[in-house]
């Protein structure tokens, strides 16, 4: 152990001690944080700034979410300030330098020593860097000038006078000095460094960089890896590439044959084989027990004489001589009923049926009866009479009986069946989101119509649900419109803001009024007469085409051309970038149809 002297020179400084540990933690949590923040209030803001500029909207609403980026990095300044300032003490002794603190103290003589840097900004001293053969190797310290105290001037001056008598010392030891200037438009930083060992300088220099490199590669590697993992469970399916020139399809089936195999072409996923199934001695099953109708042009169904497929799954309790295809990926023998590959245990064999069109000789939505149950899929209907069940002529997805009505397989209790009707969400923008009404209550899909609605800018309000009507809706008839439902009570009139699945208030009468529907979108108070329009918002890129962003509905008076209110529709088909990890884990689970 050196012996030291008597210290030359010393000096008490606060410094911030840079730790590529903590720097790092807190770099991640700076990014974690504001993430999170865009990610819950990435909608919430562009639907005001929809409803206050529609055509900047978007622009604005980016550039707030990179201005979050100010008060979180603020704050996380002041929480690394306030956990890892500290004060050091450097003392100068003529065989070294030591660097002491409230937790440690370290000397380094002159021999362990690679290199002293300064770093220097606006003539303030901005870091000091020691490296050293010893541990700890590097010494990294940041000095927070602009939050100095008011002693700043004569610290600065004692830190300079501290580090010309380091050079002194410096320059007895023969340690070399290098100083560098360079001048980045307004900003002047003097690097001034002492080098005791140019070798192990250059090799901490060379072992640094080939540890920068190596992190890089490691990074780059892993993400490489990660996306063509990514890749191969979204490719390598296990589906087949054939050539569709040699390959015959099997009338009215999804099934095809080629060298005397069979495949299945699954929608939206490729084609597959069905093992040990020779195309000579497989067939596909169409829907051929209903008269005076053509072969369904997608069945999912075949046998050969030992098995039952549904795609390339086995039946294996249906009989294949035995077997009929019912239509929707419903088949039975005179035993048994499966719904794809889910054998419906409870179900009636003998009078097992799909559910037809009440007018025309087709199938409905994957509802199916025996003579006690009604099916949507796999699922019991059982509260539906199966005599008396029938589907309704204009959607495919409702089913009711004398008492009940649902919607695929949900109740929509509040609703009197036999004076339900069914308005289908079929324009331009919708997501199929349609509306089943007996005029009292109202139903979107099987949601019921929410009690409160949402002003335009913030607030709620209660719905008149005794009174409440529909006063507009859009279908593809005879062209496609942009929104889908008006409704109106006797204070306010509302739309269904699809993207966001909530009334909001269009508009607030001052007293109470009496609405009386003229046509679609047309109406009247007895005094006046409203129309309801609505102006697209469309931007041009110049590769991406053209984005719909919306549409802006207006409420006008028809006598004097007056607007009276307007409300910016947010496209329904956008992301809503606050549902995007439900909306992936929900698209996952579904089941292609």
């Amino acid at each position: 152990m050196i012996k030291r002297s008597a210290v030359v020179m010393q000096l008490t400084l606060p410094v911030f001690q840079m730790k590529i540990a903590s720097f790092t933690l807190f770099l991640l949590m700076i990014i974690l944080i504001w993430a999170v923040l865009v990610y819950l209030t990435y909608d919430l803001s562009l639907y005001y700034f929809y409803q206050l500029l529609p055509f900047f909207a978007q622009l604005l609403n980016i550039a707030l979410m990179f201005g979050l980026l100010i008060p979180i990095v603020y704050l996380y300044n002041q929480l690394y300030q306030k956990y890892f300032k500290r004060s050091i003490t450097l003392k100068l002794y003529q065989q070294g330098i030591s660097l002491d603190s409230s937790t440690q103290a370290n000397f380094f003589s002159w021999q362990e020593l690679i290199q002293i840097q300064l770093q220097q900004r606006h003539t303030q001293i901005h870091s000091f860097n020691l490296l050293s053969k010893s541990k700890p190797y590097r010494q990294y310290f940041y000095f927070n000038s602009w939050m100095w105290p008011a002693t700043l001037t004569q610290q600065h001056c004692e830190f300079l006078s501290f580090w010309k008598k380091l050079e002194a010392l410096a320059k007895q030891q023969q340690l070399q000095r290098v100083s560098n200037s360079n001048i980045n438009k307004k900003t002047h930083v003097d690097i001034i460094s002492l080098i005791a060992d140019q070798q192990a300088l250059a090799a901490y220099q060379r072992k640094q960089k080939w540890l920068t490199t190596g992190l890089i590669l490691v990074i780059l590697t892993s993400f490489s890896l990660f996306i063509a993992s990514l890749l191969w469970h979204e490719f390598n399916d296990g589906s087949i590439n054939l050539p569709h020139q040699q390959t015959q399809s099997i009338s009215g089936t999804n099934f095809e044959t080629f060298q005397n195999q069979v495949y299945i072409f699954k929608q939206g996923q490729g084609t597959f084989l069905l093992p040990q199934v020779s195309a000579d001695q497989f067939t596909g099953l169409a829907l051929s027990n209903l008269p005076n109708r053509a072969d369904e042009l997608y069945s999912n169904v075949g046998k050969t004489a030992q098995h039952v497929y549904w795609q390339d799954h086995i039946l294996s309790r249906l009989n294949p001589a035995q077997t009929l295809y019912l239509g929707n990926d419903f088949s039975k023998d005179q035993q048994r009923v499966y719904f794809r590959d889910k054998h419906l245990v409870n179900a009636n064999a003998a009078d097992f049926a799909a559910v037809l069109h009440p007018t025309f000789n087709a199938l409905v939505y994957f509802y199916a009866k025996d003579d006690r149950h009604v099916y949507y899929k796999t699922q019991v209907l059982t509260d539906l009479n199966p005599q008396q069940s029938t589907a309704f002529p204009n959607n495919s997805q409702y089913i009711h009986d004398q008492q009940y009505v649902y919607y695929q397989d949900k109740k929509l209790d509040k609703l009197n069946a036999q004076q339900t009707q069914i308005f289908s969400g079929s324009n331009r923008f919708s997501q199929n989101i349609n509306l089943a009404t007996d005029g009292q209550s109202f139903y979107l899909n099987e949601h019921a119509l929410p009690n409160i609605a949402v002003h335009k800018l913030w607030g709620t309000t209660s719905v008149d649900t005794a009174h409440l009507q529909m006063i507009g809706h859009q279908s593809n008839e005879p062209y496609p419109g942009n929104f889908g439902y008006l409704f109106a009570d006797q204070q306010q009139i509302y739309v269904y803001d699809e993207f966001y699945q909530q009334l909001k208030v269009l508009y607030r009468f001052s007293q109470p009024v009496q609405l009386h529907v003229l046509e679609d979108r047309r109406f009247s108070d007895g005094k006046n007469i409203y129309i309801i329009t609505e102006k697209l918002y469309r931007t041009k890129g110049r590769s991406s085409g053209t984005t719909t962003h919306g549409f802006k509905i207006s409420l006008m008076r028809e006598t004097d051309q007056r607007i009276l209110a307007q409300y910016f529709a947010r496209n329904p088909s956008s992301l809503k970038l606050s549902e995007l990890f439900h909306h992936n884990n929900s698209a996952s689970q579904e089941e292609i149809d």
